[in-house]
């Protein structure tokens, strides 16, 4: 079990108002034990109806590679219509798959 712990705001500014800024949060994410939890990813998304909606960012194409049998970013982040290309600058045949329902491939 994952926790989410909100350790507050730094600075309010509120880009999604018009006139406004932004707003700076700091999340802590932390297992059962309370430790914290390496690589982990936080999205937060405004409520329907409480913000005025983000502008639609152009769809991107991300690398991962393999370096030293490692991943290369070893977590990267996708919005929906990002593109993934995969590279392997090792000496070592890597295998590399995905079963998501979202998209099933697999490279060997």
């Amino acid at each position: 079990m994952v926790k989410f712990r909100w350790h507050g705001v730094i600075a309010v500014y509120f880009f999604l108002m018009p006139g406004l800024g932004a707003a700076e949060l700091t999340v802590q994410i932390t297992d059962a034990h309370g430790a914290s939890v390496a690589d982990a990813v936080a999205m937060v998304i405004p409520r329907p109806g409480t913000a005025t909606p983000m502008r639609q960012l152009a769809a991107e194409t991300k690398t991962i590679d393999q370096k030293n049998e490692t991943f290369i970013p070893y977590v990267q982040i996708f919005r929906p219509g990002d593109a993934v290309v995969f590279h392997n600058a090792d000496h070592t045949r890597h295998h590399v798959y995905s079963f998501a329902p979202a998209r099933q491939f697999e490279f060997v």
